[in-house]
């Protein structure tokens, strides 16, 4: 149990301060991302998740992953009549990493949830932010939204026991 509040408490605060680099400076430090995938793979293992399922729905999740990014820069480059790499223009390669991070600790249809909500999130936070400060375009950290969504499910599965993760009972 000590260990496994332990990798919660250094999940956290990893995550909390990539929200705070994103949010601030709209970057991320490379090294958080493999930090915070060991992190949530050592979380698994800790609930006694198969090595075998974790493998799997990151395959399927990465997957979503390939195919969500490969459908964004058809719509880009159509949009634009040119092959558009959507790497710094669109989404940020601190919000790619940190997708596939993430892939690693959700069962594949609740990382389309999280996916989902995360996107949600950070359009809603977009649009107040562009009407509190009269802006036509803004940068949105991504990652660090996701990041802070991340924050509130493990704490909520945390502190209440309410499993939206991969772990034996999901499979």
């Amino acid at each position: 149990m000590i260990l496994y509040f332990s990798i919660n408490a250094l999940l956290l605060i990893t995550l909390a301060f990539l929200a705070f680099q994103d949010i601030k400076y709209r970057a991320i430090s490379w090294w958080l991302i493999p930090v915070i995938l060991l992190l949530l793979g050592f979380r698994l293992l800790e609930q006694n998740v198969f090595i075998e399922d974790i493998v799997f729905n990151m395959s399927i999740n990465l997957l979503l992953i390939m195919i969500q990014l490969l459908l964004v820069t058809i719509y880009f480059s159509l949009k634009e009549r040119r092959f558009v790499n959507i790497i710094d223009k669109y989404l940020g390669l601190g919000d790619i990493l940190f997708f596939l991070s993430c892939s690693v600790a959700f069962k594949y249809d609740m990382y389309i949830m999280f996916l989902l909500f995360s996107f949600l999130t950070a359009i809603v936070v977009a649009f107040f932010y562009m009407k509190l400060f009269k802006k036509k375009t803004i940068l949105i950290p991504l990652a660090g939204i996701m990041s802070i969504n991340l924050i509130l499910l493990i704490s909520i599965d945390f502190l209440f026991s309410i499993n939206l993760f991969l772990n034996q009972t999901t499979l």
